[in-house]
């Protein structure tokens, strides 16, 4: 069998996929009863309006999720209609927000009877016709020193079968019926360093400690009120604030900074305003508050700060488990390595929670990582929009932060704009003022590269409220839109209908349902087809004006599809990060094998990589290693699948989600779940190929202009 998968492997080529291919007038076709007239689905009656899910006849609506029951029973929060006063603690229902003391709709809403409704609201029916898909059950596992059998039983997390009985590996010991590691957690920022791995019976992840969702529309939750790991960060932050920031005499010393391990300091909560200055050029004001945990004993933090982040004034660090203020006897920026190091005057023990406050920066030079519209002379009412764009290495252009691929930390969004314009970000609204500020829910655990926000004024919307597909929860969705000119709203429900279908398969196949309370999509003027952020998708607008290409079907499925992996998944290190993709490409074949979207198949993109002429140059081999990893890999994890039986890796997906929900994973931790899901050990030493060629693409990338020369 590895003789067949090495074959199969070093056999397989490369080349860039294409999409292609035009539909039909009207796009989608036109069901139930409806004609196609001018692009555009009309019904006979003209007392029938045409819905792009259920045609022409009677919309039926779906009652809207206020808040999940069991939720409510246990928690008891007090709820207040939209028009009712509010206050701290009272949660608004009905789509509105407490305001000024009072349970307001927003904006794009209006107050009718009980709940906010907007002239552009539908509701979706039960079922749009998914076919029903059998979930394998998560593989057994046995607790720790139970006995076991290699090729049948699988041992809790951090433990192995050894001599006939789970047993710690070598890197853990036995905590009762625990396996507790011996070295830091650097995957996860914990308060509590040490990775505690819970045997399944009592906590079901591994290397987070979040309590897996079960798949049900009763798992609608508020982002980050489920998970015990997050309240126990928020007692820490929430004591933390308010420790006043004393400023303190310091005196002044020769040291120096010096490079410090990336994994001496972990964040635990960033709380963070932004104010939108100027549009064109974009200049973003700010203060921060920075909440992190000491993992090693030390006198240095630094901080990730771009060259361009200008304004960096008064720098003050408080001790949260004393209480005091620390001295910062100096900063040092590395130009270089983008760091900026606080010196303090006493040395920290690991363990001490800190909170760092940055009272003001500017960010000037971000052209490459936000987008911006403003109305031009010719179309004075089109929409202005300003978002960010963020990937590996970006977010420190916007506001300082520790920038590492592992680290993942809740957030406190504020964003000041102008006070007609209207700002989304990862997370719901908690509230606005009627002067432009708008705050926004804490998230769950994010890396800074997934903080995004986006704002915009006379742009076109459409939302649908919370329901069901299938019994699988759907989120509210929105879509804003750039362009408002000669709007038509049926010519974009496709990105509602398509969205729901592929959450519905992720929810399967993670057995993760979608954890937020709102998904918002931005159709924006951005360069590349798509970028997804948890809870906020921006969608290429030439694409979302176009429906008839299918690269624009597939930028949606694609960006679904990474709201969790690697939303909810990521990885640890850059290098990384082709396997990730490769991961959503495949899952994006896996879905329209199931859906067909589009118009493509499995065979079609494996012929597509494979070689057209075996004797090209070297040069040309090295071009199509770089730009088309995804699609390799993808490719073997068809062959996994082909190898060990059909639904393979989306098992593996699911252990993987099991254990590491909101943290980020090595190609280590997949390895070791292929063995456990297959229960054969060359399966997993097999696997480990893939870490192999991930680091040989991620050494071609960093050196394409030296490899390939100029043109």
């Amino acid at each position: 069998m590895r003789s067949f998968f090495y074959q199969w492997l070093f056999t397989i080529a490369i080349t860039a996929g294409q999409y292609g291919g035009l539909g039909p007038a009207c796009f989608p076709e036109c069901t139930d009863g409806a004609a196609c007239v001018s692009g555009i689905c009309q019904c006979s009656q003209n007392s029938a309006v045409y819905n792009p899910i259920i045609g022409c006849a009677e919309t039926l609506v779906v009652p809207i999720l206020l808040a999940p029951s069991h939720l409510l029973s246990s928690r008891l929060i007090p709820q207040a209609l939209p028009g009712a006063s509010c206050e701290p603690g009272v949660e608004c229902t009905g789509g509105s927000i407490c305001s000024l003391g009072v349970c307001a709709c927003p904006p794009e809403l209006l107050h009718e009877g009980s709940v906010c409704v907007s002239r552009t609201l539908y509701s979706m029916p039960p079922t749009l016709g998914i076919p029903a898909l059998a979930v394998p059950p998560a593989p057994a596992q046995v607790a720790l020193g139970a006995p076991c059998y290699t090729a049948t039983n699988t041992c809790g997390p951090g433990a192995v079968c050894s001599t006939g009985l789970c047993q710690c590996s070598p890197s853990y010991k036995p905590v009762a019926d625990y396996s507790l590691s011996t070295t830091t957690t650097t995957a996860i920022n914990s308060i509590v360093v040490a990775e505690i791995t819970r045997h399944p019976d009592h906590v079901a992840t591994t290397g987070n400690a979040f309590i897996n969702i079960p798949i049900s529309a009763a798992s609608a939750h508020n982002d980050v009120d489920t998970f015990p790991l997050i309240d126990e960060i928020t007692k820490v932050v929430d004591v933390c604030a308010s420790i006043p920031a004393k400023r303190i005499s310091c005196p002044k010393i020769n040291d120096d900074g010096v490079v410090v391990p990336w994994f001496m300091i972990s964040p635990l909560h960033y709380c963070l305003n932004i104010t939108i200055k100027t549009v064109t050029p974009t200049v973003l004001n700010g203060d921060m508050k920075m909440f992190i945990h000491m993992n090693e004993r030390g006198k240095q933090i630094s901080l990730s700060v771009d060259s361009e982040l200008v304004n960096i004034e008064h720098i003050n660090v408080v001790n949260c488990d004393t209480g005091l203020p620390l001295c910062v006897t100096k900063t040092v920026f590395d130009q270089r390595e983008q760091l900026l190091s606080l010196i303090l005057l006493e040395t920290i023990e690991a363990g001490t929670n800190l909170r760092v406050d940055v009272v003001k920066f500017s960010s000037v030079d971000n052209m490459k990582v936000t987008y911006v519209q403003t109305a031009v002379r010719w179309d004075k009412n089109a929409p202005m929009m300003l978002g960010t764009l963020l990937t590996n290495g970006a977010a420190r252009k916007i506001f300082p932060v520790l920038d590492n691929m592992a680290f993942k930390a809740t957030l406190d969004l504020c964003v000041m704009f102008a006070p007609t314009a209207r700002v989304r970000s990862n997370s719901a609204i908690k509230f606005v003022t009627t002067d432009g500020l708008t705050c926004f829910q804490r998230t769950v655990p994010l890396a800074v590269q997934q903080i995004a926000f986006a704002g915009f004024e006379n742009a076109e919307t459409l939302i649908y409220n919370t329901t069901t597909l299938n019994g699988t929860y759907i989120p509210d969705i929105e879509i804003v839109f750039s362009i408002n000119k000669n709007f038509k709203r049926e010519k974009h429900e496709w990105i509602y209908r398509e969205s729901c279908k592929v959450m519905t398969l992720m929810t399967a196949w993670t057995r993760f349902p979608y954890p937020l309370k709102e998904l918002k999509f931005i159709s924006a003027p951005i360069r590349a087809p798509s970028h997804s952020s948890p809870g906020l998708i921006t969608l290429q607008d030439q694409l979302v004006e176009h429906p008839s290409y299918t690269l624009a079907h597939v930028s949606l499925i694609h960006s679904v599809i990474q709201q969790w992996l690697p939303g909810l998944v990521g990885s640890t290190k850059s290098n990384e990060s082709c396997f990730m993709e490769s991961l959503s490409v495949y899952l994006e074949w896996k879905v329209d094998e199931v859906l067909h979207i589009v118009n493509k198949t499995r065979a079609i993109e494996v012929e597509l990589i494979r070689p057209q002429d075996l004797s090209s140059e070297e040069k040309d081999r090295l071009r199509l290693g770089i730009t088309s990893c995804s699609k390799r890999l993808t490719a073997i994890f068809y062959t996994i699948d082909e190898t060990f039986g059909q639904n393979t890796m989306t098992n593996v997906i699911e252990y993987i989600f099991h254990n590491f929900a909101y943290a980020s994973t090595t190609i280590a931790d997949w390895q070791r779940a292929v063995a456990i899901v297959t229960k054969n050990d060359h399966a997993g030493k097999d696997f480990i190929v893939i870490l192999e060629m991930c680091n040989t693409i991620f050494f071609l990338k960093q050196h394409e202009e030296v490899l390939l020369g100029v043109g």
